[in-house]
């Protein structure tokens, strides 16, 4: 049992951590596949916009943990209808503030982006692609919020699967 349990906080570790790798990987081959073009100017204003949303990134993964701790601590209790509210709860949370986050990212990415040190092309790309990234934050903060649900209720590989998959 001891051994089991070191096993399942192993399996739980390790596919949350493929799971967020794989979302910053994203971010990565973007980057990889524009730099492939040549244009330097474009290279970086795509590379100043994956630093802003770098932020949106991590207010999201602020939000599944707390949901998922949150949830899984009901579970753990044997409060399944606690569990349900406190996840229905947190998945209208989450969507709320990573639309929030995402409209506050997109009012303040000009001061951003020049306290980056962002000028002419670059800034005028990393704004274009600031608001394809930042609009759909919403829809991010609900899938890393799902997936942790999907975690806090022992489902890791799950959980993996559908993030890997997106």
């Amino acid at each position: 049992t001891e051994g089991s349990t070191l096993r399942h906080v192993i399996e739980m570790t390790t596919a949350g951590s493929i799971g967020l790798l794989a979302i910053f990987f994203v971010d990565f081959l973007s980057l990889f596949y524009i730099s492939r073009l040549g244009n330097e100017q474009v290279t970086a204003g795509v590379g100043y916009a994956v630093a802003i949303n770098f932020f949106a990134i991590s207010v999201n993964i602020g939000l599944m943990v707390a949901s998922s701790a949150l949830t899984a601590r009901a579970l753990g209790a044997g409060d399944r209808e606690r569990a349900r509210r406190l996840a229905g709860a947190g998945l209208v949370f989450s969507g709320v503030a990573g639309a929030v986050a995402g409209l506050i990212l997109l009012a303040i990415k000009p001061f951003a982006l020049h306290g980056l040190g962002a000028e002419g092309m670059p800034f005028e790309v990393s704004t274009r692609y600031l608001w394809y990234l930042l609009l759909s934050n919403p829809v991010m903060a609900l899938q890393m919020t799902l997936n942790g649900l999907l975690r806090s209720v022992g489902d890791a590989r799950r959980a993996m699967t559908v993030t890997l998959l997106g």
